[in-house]
């Protein structure tokens, strides 16, 4: 989770809102179980 982490959080500081939640989506389709900083990352990704 700590790479997936890093390359969602890479992407919100650029703002590739759409391209970060597609990363979560492949992180869940690889059976790479989300940490609780990932959620937290996608709960913000959520309130921009």
């Amino acid at each position: 989770a700590i790479v997936y982490n890093a390359y969602i959080d890479g992407l919100m500081k650029q703002k590739e809102l759409h391209k970060a939640e597609e990363v979560f989506q492949k992180m869940k389709k690889d059976h790479c179980q989300p940490s609780d900083e990932t959620y937290t990352m996608i709960i913000n990704l959520y309130g921009r």
